[in-house]
């Protein structure tokens, strides 16, 4: 079982809130945490590293296009 770090800083922004919505909703979990975010998915091992507050809305897109195929590939593995 992978331990879950906490994100820092109890002044979180939005974005960084969207984050990590989009990275738990694609069943990511958080391996590590300083000045990057690096995500595991629970299943595959797929690691994603990601900054911790992403600059803008088409950054968040990109991530949540990377997290998705990510999940794609447990599927395809079947």
């Amino acid at each position: 079982m992978l331990h879950v770090p906490p994100l820092p800083g109890p002044a979180m922004n939005s974005k960084a809130k969207d984050l990590i919505k989009v990275m738990t909703t694609h069943n990511y979990v958080l391996v590590r945490a300083k000045r990057h975010a690096i995500w595991q998915h629970r299943l595959t091992g797929h690691r994603i590293v990601t900054a911790m507050t992403p600059s803008d809305h088409k950054a968040l897109i990109n991530i949540t296009c990377r997290a998705k195929r990510g999940s794609r590939q447990l599927r395809s593995h079947k």
